[in-house]
Formats: structure tokens, sequence, C-alpha cells
């Protein structure tokens, strides 16, 4: 059997793709180099490859036979390129991909404007993971809902500012994670835009400008059933020109999200001032709780303490309860970034600026 052999050739200002390399080689990086294109049968020596990173290139042009030979791969990641979802992608491209479990094409749309998919995603009937772009107006093919394997979708580079119940009705319901954390602009959503969604376990908009109370909304769909995490971290930002700055939590507000089992909840940096009528006791399956981020939010002890005692004392599964950084405000606070990976999910300590 063959051994697991790796290609290292990231910053290498190479222009092209290798030809000299070990035929059984199962992993090539050739991340940060100056390719601009991807000619026909380039990686055809290669047909033991599993795994490609070509992201932080120049690429602007994928020929039809780029990816021939390639039978085996199950990870393509080709990030931060200039590969447009409308004219980069011809039919048959992903053709020989047919065990491709991850594809990462995000961070390549540079601008703002409308854009329609013309992605032959179809092609790719075994994909698990998609990262991609979410242009202005966005607008998807039938071709999105033939991805019956599809469990996990990422957009990264975010242009929308305004996102309809319609936007995703051509992605496939099976959907179990879906996050959207580059929203700079302010988003404003219709409340029924996850409703298409009815499988979700884990939902992340950490850092988009969404606007909590606007967020909270968007969990109608999941009333009375099991998550595995809510990320609404940072989503609530400075200076908002919509009347929508500090965030008081109230009963209402709470309505939809207090009635799911939550594992992981992390509603950090969210400049929530105070929770009225002890609407943080209103969780109706505390034994849910894993875990509990309220960091670097605008509330004292003082306001909330009976309410934190008596929610605790019922979070029996807790293992992490975060309340750090309040009420005053830091330059460079520490969160807890929640990871999910093959469902299974995971906390880590990452530093992050406040702005």
């Amino acid at each position: 059997m063959l051994g697991y052999k790796e290609a290292q050739c990231k910053h290498r200002g190479l222009t092209a793709v290798p030809i000299n390399l070990p035929i059984d080689i199962k992993q090539l990086d050739l991340s940060y180099n100056n390719l601009t294109r991807l000619d026909a049968n380039i990686f055809l020596r290669y047909t033991y490859l599993e795994k490609i990173l070509i992201d932080n290139n120049n690429i602007k042009k994928l020929n039809a036979k780029a990816f021939n030979g390639l039978s085996s791969l199950k990870y393509l990641f080709m990030s931060n390129n200039y590969l447009n979802i409308t004219e980069t992608y011809p039919t048959g491209v992903f053709e020989s991909l047919r065990n491709l479990s991850v594809l990462d094409i995000s961070r390549n749309m540079k601008t703002s404007e409308f854009y329609p998919y013309r992605l032959p995603v179809d092609e790719l009937s075994n994909l698990r993971e998609l990262s991609i772009d979410l242009v202005f107006n966005a607008t998807f093919g039938q071709e999105f809902k033939k991805l019956l394997s599809l469990q996990t979708l990422r957009f990264d580079y975010c242009h929308v500012n305004f996102l309809y119940n319609g936007t995703f009705l051509e992605m496939p319901v099976q959907i179990k994670e879906f996050h959207m954390t580059t929203c700079k602009d302010f988003v404003v959503v219709e409340v029924g835009v996850l409703f298409h969604f009815p499988h979700l376990k884990v939902l992340n908009l950490t850092n988009s400008n969404f606007h909590l109370t606007q967020a909270l909304q968007l969990l109608h769909p999941f009333q009375n059933k099991s998550m595995d995490a809510i990320l609404f971290r940072g989503i609530t930002h400075a200076g908002s020109q919509h009347g929508l700055d500090s965030v008081i939590l109230k009963p209402e507000t709470m309505r939809y999200i207090s009635t799911i089992c939550i594992k992981t909840l992390d509603l950090s940096n969210n400049k929530i001032v105070i929770f009225r009528n002890r609407s943080l006791v209103l969780f109706q399956h505390p034994e849910c709780f894993e875990n509990m981020m309220l960091s670097a939010n605008s509330f004292s002890l003082e306001t909330w303490a009976v309410s934190f005692f008596i929610l605790v004392r019922k979070m029996i599964n807790i293992e992490i309860f975060d309340f750090s950084y309040f009420p005053l405000g830091f330059k460079e606070p520490i969160f807890l970034d929640v990871v999910t990976n093959v469902n299974h999910t995971r906390v880590e300590k990452v530093q992050h600026k406040v702005t």
C-alpha cells in the first residue's frame, strides 16, 4: 500500500503546476504562488491526490478538463483567487471529482455587484461542505438542489445587505450547519429566511452585522427543536445608522430561543445592557446547555445576579459559563471560539480586537 506523501510547494513563486513531483503524492499544497489559470489535464499525473490547496493565487480561468483524473480527490481549496461565480466555471469542470467532499471557493468575489451563480455543482454528488461567497442580490440555480449530500454551507465574503425569505430556496433542505460570518454592512433579513433549513443544528453569524434582536427573530423555525450551537458573537455593531445600537433583552425577544434545547450559545460582545423581566431564566431546557458565553457585554451583576444563580442551578450539564469582560470595555479581549467538525463541537480561545 502506498504511504501518505505530501508535496509542500507554497510560497515558491510558481506560475504553473509542477510536473516533476512524485506521482503517488496524496496532498499538494500550491497556496501563495502566482498561478493565473489551470489548464487541461494539469493534474493528470497525480491520480492519487486526495487534497489540493491552491488558495491565495491569482487564478482567473479554469479549463473544463483542469481536474481530469482526480477521482480520489476529497478536498479542494481555492479560496482568495479571482474565480468569478458567473464566468469561471465551465460545464464539466467538476465531473472527475465524484468523491469530492469539501470545496472551498470563498473569498474570490471582490466586489458587491450582482452576479448570477453559474456553477456546475450538480456534478459533485458527494459534496458535504461548501464554502462560497454570498453576492449582492444572490439567486442560486436549480443545480444546488442536487447537492443531496451537502451538510455544511459557509458564506465567507458576504456582500449582501438584504436577505429575502426566498434567498436560499434553491439550496438543499438537509443542511445542518449554516455559517455567515463576514457580513460587514448592516444586513436586513426577512424573518423566514431560514425556514428552508428545518434540520439545522449549527447557526453561526459571528462578527456579521445583523443586530442581536433581529438575529433572535431568525430562530422562529427552530422552536422546540434541538441545536448544537447558536453563535451570535459580535453581531451588534457600534454606530448603527438604523437606530439599533444597544440591546435590551425582553421576554418577547427571547420567545423563540427560549424554547430550543441548545448545547452551545454565544451572545458575547453584543452591547447587551440589560435582561428585563428575568428573560435570562426563560430557557425551557437549561439542562441542555454545555457552553454559554456572555462575555464583553454591558450589563452589571447587580441587575442580573438573581437570574444568574437561578439559571446556573438548572444547568446541570454546563461545562463553560463565560461572563468575563463586563460591564467595562476591553481593547483586546480573549473570546472563546466554537469550532464544529463532523458533528463535534469544541471551544477554543482566540484573541480579537473590539472596535
